[in-house]
């Protein structure tokens, strides 16, 4: 239920309100990532998401081309949905 309620923030953050600070992002990582077990593993989807976040979010406020950003950023989806089933 998390990873749906971090990509409806996420759709709202891509369809157009752009520019959310680096703390939002972060924020939203952080919540994506709770049910991972391994911290260290946790702590590096937390950031690879933030980063994926952050370019979509400003990539998007400046009219930029964002579909490269979009396909990392399903499939650290994935990995965090993957590493979240095996808790």
């Amino acid at each position: 239920m998390r990873l749906i309620s971090m990509m409806v923030e996420l759709g709202v953050i891509v369809g157009g309100l752009g520019f959310e600070t680096e703390a939002r992002c972060r924020d939203l990582a952080a919540l994506a990532t709770t049910s991972i077990s391994d911290p260290a593993e946790a702590l590096r989807l937390q950031e690879e998401l933030t980063a994926q976040f952050s370019l979509l979010s400003y990539g998007t406020g400046l009219g930029l081309d964002i579909s490269p950003q979009w396909d990392e950023l399903l499939d650290l989806v994935e990995s965090v949905r993957c590493a979240s089933l095996l808790n």
